[in-house]
């Protein structure tokens, strides 16, 4: 299933559906065509802080600040 902002009808036989507030498109000939209203394209502000310069002894490793940057990546999704 695809997430989009804007759904619309790939063929004759899709059919639109609205459920719990989200629009959904099926389509019974060609289940690829499934589609879901709701693409988010905000971002946390909390990504774009910079950290202070820390001292030497606090400096965060590069397999840390990896952790860090997929931990802000899931808040996004």
């Amino acid at each position: 299933m695809k997430v989009v902002s804007a759904v619309r009808r790939r063929c004759k036989d899709c059919k639109i559906i609205r459920r719990k507030k989200k629009i959904y498109v099926k389509c019974d000939t060609y289940p690829r065509h499934k589609q879901r209203q709701g693409f988010c394209t905000w971002i946390p502000l909390s990504c774009f802080i910079v950290p202070p310069k820390f001292p030497e002894q606090y400096q965060i490793s590069t397999r840390e600040m990896i952790v860090l940057d997929q931990l802000c990546c899931n808040l996004i999704r």
